[in-house]
């Protein structure tokens, strides 16, 4: 069995599924303790944030991790799955205005509602969309809430736009290049598509296993990361030493307990830290950071953080 454990960012080529290169890792690797993140498309490629052994425990609090695109759709271009590898149901010669073109893409920024393709791996009564459409069987999914936080055209290259986008999780960009075809009264379909940024990672400190045969066990390890450098945009707490038994034994952190912490949100995912600043574990806030000092003033020692998986055994907290 593999000594590895920890993340490993990984870049997928254009082609496979994201759960083929969990079994192409798997049958590498030879452990079947590998998953990743979040799903990337067949045709698109980039960042893929794969789990190995005890990193496996971390991946459910990576799936909320912002992602960067870049994507170049095509206008007047539409297929059933919004992709370039779908089936074309139409393809006009369209000329839209450059300037029309990025006030339109400038007003896709902020929230907004979005239906996911129903040629995607979104599950519906346990079963994924696409297994659906395949069948003939259209399941219509109530629009959701997700977030542009940024959004830049890159090029302009006749009918084809490139766009750079940091996006929330869930965002499917396929579904954004067709809204954005809507906004200009034409079809619009995504043709290239890269994931240049998966949290805190980006397609620098990937491993390319285009030529997986000739890689070696050892070849996998400088592009390991440890579990606490996958998380290490949390926002953390520090609970002072008398008080870590109390963590360790998963009860709910009280205010007494914390030593420091930096700025967080209520619900946010936050790196639970001994004295020393290493990580032992995530949980998620019940309060707001700036409520913090109101209940240190007010000698309240109320619930502000609840531990969600502790990461070391007891004898090694310190």
């Amino acid at each position: 069995m593999t000594s590895l454990n920890g993340i490993l960012p990984l870049y997928k080529p254009t082609g496979p599924t994201s759960h083929d290169m969990v079994s192409l890792l798997r049958k590498k690797l030879n452990t079947k303790k590998i998953g990743h993140s979040g799903t990337l498309d067949p045709f698109a490629e980039g960042v893929l944030v794969m789990g190995i052994g005890k990193g496996t425990r971390i991946l459910e609090y990576l799936k909320n991790d912002k992602k960067e695109y870049i994507m170049t759709l095509r206008l007047g271009l539409l297929t059933d799955t919004y992709d370039i590898q779908g089936q074309i149901i139409s393809d006009e010669n369209v000329h839209v205005s450059e300037e029309k073109i990025t006030e339109t893409v400038n007003s896709m920024l902020g929230v907004q509602k979005q239906v996911p393709p129903i040629y995607s791996a979104k599950k519906y009564k346990g079963k994924k969309l696409y297994e659906y459409a395949r069948e003939g069987k259209i399941i219509k999914m109530p629009p959701r809430d997700i977030q542009i936080f940024s959004i830049d055209i890159l090029k302009f290259n006749g009918r084809d736009i490139t766009l750079k986008a940091q996006v929330s999780p869930g965002t499917y960009m396929r579904s954004l290049a067709f809204d954005i075809g809507l906004k200009l009264s034409t079809n619009a379909t995504a043709v290239d598509l890269v994931r240049s940024v998966n949290g805190c990672f980006t397609t620098s400190e990937c491993i390319r296993v285009d030529n997986i045969d000739q890689l070696r066990l050892e070849d996998f390890f400088p592009y390991l990361k440890k579990i606490e450098d996958a998380i290490s945009d949390f926002p953390f707490v520090m609970i002072k030493s008398q008080f870590m038994e109390n963590v360790l034994n998963g009860n709910p952190i009280r205010m007494e307990w914390i030593a420091d912490y930096e700025d967080f949100k209520k619900n946010d995912l936050l790196r639970i830290i001994n004295i020393k600043g290493n990580v032992i574990g995530v949980g998620t806030s019940e309060r707001n950071a700036s409520f913090l000092q109101t209940l240190l003033d007010q000698k309240r020692n109320e619930i502000v953080v609840k531990a969600k998986k502790i990461f070391v055994e007891r004898m090694n907290n310190e």
